[in-house]
């Protein structure tokens, strides 16, 4: 009784949150008509507290320029933007729902504009199962009341739980084959998609270690 209370009250947070958002998106769409009349843009997306000066700062929160989900088109002409930008975002949306993203930024973008993203690296994770050291680093990330598990007794499956699953945000696993397969999908080329080092001028110090870069030129 207790479970189906919770799955109902989950599924109708997310029903509240789901039109919520499509209200926002809507209402800050016709605000974002006004960046058509820049001559260069450079996007954001998933800002969360990493504002970036100069940047169209998006995401679903009080601290962007815009209130935008990705999971609906973005009012911009095409061809209008010479840089897109996103960290640790792609990750939180369903397959149907990247792939759309992914399209959205292929149409955006000038040719020769850049696509860079920063996605958790799970694959690192799967390799290094097991390896106590990597386990050590990331503990913190698992620790205290999050699990409800002393220090001591997480295991690296606590490590994977938390990474791939992020309490039910996470919905995909993603690695630089799947990510490089989507982006051919959309339409860039496949020579000009690649991994590419952390970037301090840009990326957040913070996630370098656990996190892997790609980027793809239009």
């Amino acid at each position: 009784m207790w479970n189906s209370i919770c799955a109902l009250i989950k599924d109708v947070q997310s029903a509240r949150f789901n039109t919520v958002s499509t209200i926002r998106h809507m209402f800050d769409s016709f605000r974002i008509n006004k960046l058509n009349k820049s001559m260069d843009l450079k996007i954001h997306f998933g800002c969360g507290k990493d504002y970036k000066v100069g940047w169209v700062n998006l995401d679903l929160g009080k601290g962007a320029d815009y209130w935008v989900d990705v999971r609906n088109p973005l009012k911009i002409k095409t061809e209008k933007v010479s840089y897109i930008y996103s960290s640790h975002m792609i990750e939180h949306l369903e397959h149907h729902e990247l792939l759309f993203h992914l399209q959205e930024c292929f149409r955006l973008l000038k040719g020769g504009g850049v696509l860079r993203i920063g996605i958790p690296d799970f694959e690192m994770l799967i390799k290094g199962y097991g390896n106590a050291e990597v386990l050590n680093r990331y503990k913190n990330v698992v620790s205290g009341s999050t699990f409800q598990i002393p220090d001591e007794d997480i295991c690296y499956m606590d490590l994977l739980n938390r990474a791939f699953y992020e309490f039910g945000q996470h919905k995909i696993v993603i690695n630089f084959e799947k990510i490089k397969k989507l982006l051919t999908l959309v339409g860039f080329k496949s020579e000009h998609i690649e991994v590419v080092e952390f970037d301090a001028s840009i990326d957040m110090l913070e996630r370098k270690n656990a996190t892997f870069y790609v980027q793809a030129i239009k």
